[in-house]
C-alpha cells in the first residue's frame, strides 16, 4: 500500500497572509475611485431608469400620469424617481388575497414540508401578507405608504444598496491573498452590473405590479423580493470569487502561501 508522504492541515486552520500595505493600496486605487464615480453618475443613472420607466409603463397604461420627481442623494449627486398614481384594492380583491395567505401557511405547515429553508419562506411571507391584507380590509384608504412613497423608497434604498455592496466587496476581496487583482476587480464590477440590471427591471416590475393590481402587493414586494435577493446575489459572487481564488491557491505553484495556526 504506497504511503501518503504529504498529509495537508485541515482547512479550518489555513489561511492567507494579509499584506495590509496592498489592501490599502487597492482600495485606493479601485474601490474609492469607483464609489466616487458612482456617486458622481447615480443622477444621470437613476434619471436613465426613470425614463425608461416612464416609457415601458406609459405604453402600458395609456392616459395615466406618470411623472419624474427627484430628491437628494449626497452632497454631490440627486436621486430621480418615478411620481405615479395609487390604486386601492377591491373588498374582493383583500378577500381573495387572505384566503391565498391563510391556505399558503397551510400548506407550509404540512408535516412532509415543515422545517424546510423555503417552506419557512413561504410561511413568513404568507404571514406578512396575511396581515398587510387584514389591514386594508378595515384600513384601506388610510395605508401609510402610497405608490410614489414606495418608488421614491425603492430608488433610495438601492442606490444605498450598491453603494454599501460595492464597498463590501472591494473590502473583503482585498484581504484575500496578496494576488490576481483582476478576479478582485471582476467580482466588484460583477456586482455593480448586476445590481443596475437586476434593479432596474425589479423597479419597473414593481410599479407595473402597483398600478395593474393596487397598493394591496407593497408589503410583499418589499419582503419576498427586495432587499433579501440583493444579498443573496452579493453572497452568490462573493462565493463564486472565493471559489476561484481557493482552486488558484491549492495549485501546486501557490500551495506554499497558505500559512497554518
Amino acid at each position: 500500500m504506497k504511503k501518503k508522504r504529504k498529509i495537508f492541515y485541515a482547512r479550518y486552520y489555513r489561511h492567507l497572509k494579509v499584506d495590509l500595505w496592498k489592501v490599502f493600496v487597492f482600495t485606493l486605487l479601485f474601490t474609492a475611485p469607483i464609489l466616487l464615480i458612482c456617486f458622481i453618475f447615480m443622477d444621470d443613472a437613476s434619471r436613465f431608469v426613470c425614463n425608461l420607466g416612464i416609457k415601458i409603463l406609459a405604453d402600458i397604461f395609456p392616459g395615466l400620469p406618470f411623472n419624474i420627481d427627484v430628491t437628494d442623494f449626497s452632497i454631490i449627486s440627486k436621486l430621480y424617481y418615478i411620481d405615479l398614481p395609487v390604486f386601492y384594492p377591491s373588498k374582493y380583491q383583500i378577500y381573495g388575497n387572505i384566503v391565498v395567505s391563510v391556505l399558503i401557511m397551510l400548506i407550509s405547515m404540512k408535516k412532509i414540508w415543515k422545517g424546510s429553508p423555503l417552506t419557512i419562506y413561504f410561511f413568513l411571507n404568507g404571514t406578512i401578507h396575511l396581515v398587510n391584507s387584514l389591514y386594508f380590509l378595515f384600513a384601506t384608504y388610510d395605508f401609510p405608504v402610497k405608490a410614489v412613497t414606495y418608488s421614491k423608497l425603492y430608488m433610495q434604498q438601492e442606490a444605498g444598496i450598491i453603494t454599501i455592496f460595492l464597498l463590501l466587496m472591494g473590502l473583503c476581496t482585498a484581504f484575500v491573498g496578496n494576488r490576481n487583482y483582476l478576479a478582485k476587480i471582476m467580482a466588484s464590477l460583477a456586482v455593480l452590473i448586476y445590481s443596475i440590471v437586476f434593479g432596474m427591471t425589479r423597479y419597473i416590475l414593481f410599479l407595473y405590479i402597483l398600478t395593474k393590481y393596487s397598493i394591496l402587493y407593497v408589503s410583499l414586494m418589499y419582503f419576498t423580493i427586495g432587499p433579501i435577493l440583493d444579498f443573496v446575489y452579493f453572497v452568490m459572487i462573493y462565493a463564486a470569487f472565493i471559489n476561484h481564488m481557493i482552486k488558484i491557491f491549492d495549485s501546486t505553484q501557490e500551495r506554499d502561501l497558505w500559512e497554518w495556526s
